[in-house]
């Protein structure tokens, strides 16, 4: 169970589930044994675009998220969207086609859009490491004011450091898998802790 303010970041080889893990956490891929049970408001941001359409531009697209993600009305969506404009910090392009958005566009779009839906928890993959270095730290600070305000996040991927250590500032625990060949956590456990002796 995640707590409220909790960050777990999944780790594991290529093809250990990590990305399976979290899609079946977010609730957009069932499980094939057993079951998932969230009692919390759960958003993901687990591929570019997904949900996006490419001749809409970003203002259009970001209401219609706000409208069949949040349960707002077309009114409250057009009235929240500037909240999505400017943390996305897109210009012009936010009244552009999503067809002439590179990948870094379409994260800033897709992760604007999950600060307005505030979920309880968030859900991410490796899809983070897109952004340029000043939207990295929009983004950062936006999780540290999630984080104590109670939300919970879930990494998977991209949750170590440089020297192969879970980075704490990202995931303040961690959850270690092994390979397909035998699915099951290795290690679960703080995240100030070595690898080695959790």
């Amino acid at each position: 169970m995640l707590a409220h303010g909790q960050s777990l970041g999944v780790i594991g080889r290529n093809g250990a589930g990590k990305s399976t893990l979290l899609r079946v956490l977010a609730g957009v891929a069932r499980p094939t044994e057993g079951s998932v049970a969230t009692r919390a408001r759960v958003a993901c941001l687990l591929d570019l675009g997904v949900g996006f359409h490419a001749l809409e531009t970003g203002r259009e697209n970001a209401e219609t998220a706000l409208v069949l993600q949040a349960g707002l009305t077309r009114r409250e969506a057009r009235r929240r969207v500037a909240e999505v404009e400017e943390f996305a910090g897109l210009g012009a392009f936010f009244e552009r086609p999503m067809r002439t958005y590179s990948d870094g566009m379409r994260l800033r779009l897709a992760f604007a859009t999950i600060t307005v839906l505030e979920p309880e928890v968030l859900v991410t993959d490796e899809i983070l490491a897109v952004g340029d270095d000043g939207f990295q730290e929009r983004c950062n600070a936006w999780f540290d004011r999630f984080l104590g305000g109670g939300g919970g996040r879930i990494q998977g991927g991209r949750v170590l450091d440089y020297s192969g250590k879970p980075d704490r500032q990202l995931c303040r625990l961690h959850l270690s898998l092994m390979d397909k060949m035998g699915v099951r956590p290795e290690r679960f456990g703080d995240a100030t802790q070595p690898l080695a002796e959790v």
